[in-house]
C-alpha cells in the first residue's frame, strides 16, 4: 500500500554500519556505480537502474517491520509499513519533503489514517515546519 520507486531506502540503526558500504572504504559495487553522496547520517548510491539510501534512523511509529517476499527475489526482508516510512519522511525529511512525499502522507492518510494519527506524537514538533514547507510553491512540478 505504498507508492512503487525505482530507489530502495535501507535503514540502520547503527551509523557504524555505513562504513561497510561507503564506496570510500570498499570498492565491492565500483564498477556499476555511477555516482554516490555521503554524510554522517545517509550514504547515497547512484546506479544506472536508481538509487540505494541507506540512512540511519530509529524507528518512529509502533509498527515494528514485518518480514515480507519481495517480488523477483527468493527470500524475505524486514520492510517498513507504510505508516512508518511516511512517519520516517515526516521526522527526518520535512525540511526536504517533496511532491511525491506529499502523494505519500496523503494515500496513507486516507487509507489508514486511525494509525498515522496513533502515532503523531512522535513526529509532532516537525507537523508546523512541515506545513510551511508544502505550501512553498518549489516542491511543486512545474507544466
Amino acid at each position: 500500500m505504498h507508492r512503487e520507486s525505482k530507489d530502495i531506502d535501507i535503514f540502520f540503526r547503527d551509523r557504524q554500519l555505513l562504513s561497510c558500504v561507503s564506496p570510500r572504504l570498499v570498492d565491492a559495487n565500483e564498477n556499476e556505480l555511477i555516482g554516490y553522496s555521503e554524510t554522517s547520517s545517509y550514504i547515497k548510491l547512484n546506479f544506472p537502474e536508481g538509487q540505494v539510501d541507506f540512512i540511519v534512523a530509529g524507528q518512529i511509529s509502533d509498527e515494528e517491520p514485518q518480514l515480507q517476499k519481495i517480488p523477483g527475489f527468493d527470500e524475505e526482508y524486514y520492510l517498513d509499513s507504510p505508516v512508518e516510512i511516511v512517519a520516517k519522511k515526516i521526522f527526518y525529511r520535512y525540511e526536504d519533503f517533496t511532491a511525491r512525499d506529499v502523494f505519500d502522507l496523503a494515500f496513507v492518510f486516507y487509507k489508514t489514517s486511525e494509525k498515522l494519527v496513533a502515532n503523531a506524537e512522535k513526529f509532532r514538533g516537525k507537523i508546523k515546519p512541515l506545513i510551511k514547507r508544502i505550501e512553498k510553491r518549489d516542491i511543486w512540478p512545474r507544466s
